[in-house]
């Protein structure tokens, strides 16, 4: 997320793919530029995550499997499946969760580990957002563990 601001106007947000040449003219209007990508402002914190071990499948394109999901945070999951995925697809992850909850989500694929997948969550209704959080903080609170962890 791209956010810009003007020390007599409203802050601006726009989408991390908004053409950096754009801002030639930000000395002339004074604008500061600050970048973020999902985790903490603090560059050396990130979401915490929360090993777990839970059945899912996915859908990619025409292709349906199972997966594993490996580990939980606020604004994704980490999943080990067969599926051969690059940086920047779409996933869709169905998954019943142990706290009786259901998910169907679409994700972004942010990272790639051979089999191991990190996900952003994408396209999230409200209802499966509070779903979410309710697990994800449920767990944060089982496992004494704050919100945003050291990266390491």
């Amino acid at each position: 997320m791209l956010l810009l601001q003007s020390q007599e106007a409203t802050p601006l947000t726009f989408p991390v793919a908004f053409p950096i040449w754009s801002l030639y003219y930000s000395k002339k209007i004074n604008l500061e530029l600050k970048v973020t990508d999902g985790r903490n402002n603090k560059s050396n914190l990130r979401y915490t995550r929360i090993p777990v071990s839970i059945n899912a499948q996915y859908c990619y394109k025409k292709n349906r499997g199972k997966c594993t999901i490996l580990d939980f945070s606020e604004r994704g999951i980490a999943i080990e499946t067969k599926q051969i995925l690059i940086e920047g697809d779409l996933i869709r992850i169905i998954a019943d969760l142990p706290n009786s909850s259901h998910i169907d989500i679409w994700c972004v694929v942010r990272n790639v580990q051979g089999m191991k997948l990190g996900l952003e969550f994408e396209e999230i209704s409200h209802a499966q957002l509070e779903a979410l959080n309710s697990y994800v903080y449920g767990l944060l609170e089982r496992n004494q563990k704050t919100k945003f962890e050291p990266i390491s």
